[in-house]
Parts: C-alpha cells; structure tokens; sequence
C-alpha cells in the first residue's frame, strides 16, 4: 500500500528563500497567475492581510519551468 506523503506548507519568506528568490517576486507571481489557490498556496484566513502559506514542493515545479524573458528586436 503506497504511503501518503503529508504536505509541507510555508509561510512566504521561507518559501522565497528556499527558490533563492526575494518574497515579493514570488507574491507577484501569484498575482500573475503562475501558481493555483489550494495546489500551491492558500491563506491563513479571509481578511486582506491574511498571511499565505505555501506548499514548496509543488512551486519549485512551477519555478523549474520558468523561463528567463526574451530580448525585443528593434
């Protein structure tokens, strides 16, 4: 029987330092669209200053397949 692995979540600083990123890049990821509420984060509660809570795990697969931006011609 396979064993069920429990997810690790982490407050953002930790998580940031972990991708060797600063917290507000990885904030602004999530505003951007990159990671989904419930797979990749969730907040501690529903007010506006609620902390979030990341599951490393599943951000660094999103990490790894960021791409560096590609130079405009002209």
């Amino acid at each position: 029987m396979p064993t069920k692995t429990k997810i690790q979540w982490i407050g953002t600083s930790q998580c940031a330092y972990a991708l060797g990123i600063n917290p507000l890049t990885l904030l602004q990821k999530r505003k951007e669209g990159y990671f989904e509420y419930g797979d990749h984060y969730h907040r501690k509660g529903d007010g506006k200053t609620s902390k979030y809570f990341w599951n490393l795990e599943e951000v660094e697969k999103v990490f790894l397949a960021w791409k560096a931006p590609q130079k405009r011609k002209g």
